[in-house]
């Protein structure tokens, strides 16, 4: 169990998830804000990000290194499943997220590592937060101690 040397917030997050960035409520104007025309084009820049293949990913996930393709890429899959209500997909990007959670290696880049570490922390918040109701507890304690 993990515990903290701080005072809990004065404000605690509402019970539901998702509750980072969006909440449940919000996804019928999230679907309509993506068939918009002033959104046309990061509409499309989100629907290619979740075409992407993780296995073209292989080589930073494996080794630790940041890439922002990465997490740019877990995060448009991880609001796709969430919107669609995609449990296999989301449980594969359980898996992707724990990867990447787990194998950073914050010592890889001396110079950025602050920055490309908080990228991966919020990604996975992001993940932990919006696949939650497809994550074991396992998988949550285990997303938890990584970040």
């Amino acid at each position: 169990m993990l515990t903290s040397p701080y005072a809990p917030p004065r404000i605690t997050p509402p019970a539901e998830h998702p509750r980072v960035l969006l909440r449940r409520k919000d996804f019928d104007r999230i679907r309509t804000n993506m068939t918009l025309p002033e959104c046309e084009r990061e509409t499309a820049l989100w629907q290619k990000l979740c075409a992407m293949d993780f296995a073209d990913l292989e080589t930073p996930l494996a080794t630790g290194a940041y890439h922002s393709l990465v997490c740019i890429t877990l995060e448009a899959k991880a609001l796709k499943a969430l919107l669609d209500d995609d449990a296999e997909a989301g449980k594969m990007l359980i898996g992707v997220a724990l990867r990447l959670s787990g194998g950073y290696d914050p010592n890889s880049d001396k110079l950025m590592r602050a920055r490309f570490g908080g990228h991966i922390v919020h990604t996975c918040a992001l993940c932990y937060d919006w696949l939650y109701h497809w994550m074991t507890e396992e998988q949550k304690w285990q997303m938890i101690e990584n970040c």
